[in-house]
């Protein structure tokens, strides 16, 4: 895996089983030496909810994983940890998100 490619935003699992098959390939890709799993450094909304964040051997990205707590169905998201919220990067990086999205 090259710059983590493989990784896409998922905005909503559509079932608890769907998570937690995701949960056990980005376990995979840990154990893989592709990812590694960092401390969470700002809480997904009011951080009551299950949260992973891991960082990506390839090129350096930094991905969230929130689990889903009905009626929210969980989400995967590239994060910028040098935002103060930790927005996704797309949100707080305009520049860069242009530049991910012309793959």
């Amino acid at each position: 895996m090259s710059g983590c490619a493989e990784l896409e935003e998922i905005h909503g699992f559509k079932s608890p089983s769907e998570y937690r098959r995701f949960h056990a390939w980005l376990a995979e890709k840990v154990s893989l030496g592709q990812l590694a799993p960092i401390a969470v450094q700002r809480r997904y909304n009011d951080g009551s909810f299950d949260e992973w964040w891991y960082r990506c051997l390839g090129d350096g990205s930094v991905w969230r994983l929130v689990g889903p707590d009905p009626p929210f169905t969980g989400l995967f998201e590239p994060v910028d940890p040098a935002h103060p919220s930790g927005l996704p990067f797309w949100r707080s990086a305009p520049g860069r998100a242009v530049l991910a999205r012309q793959k």
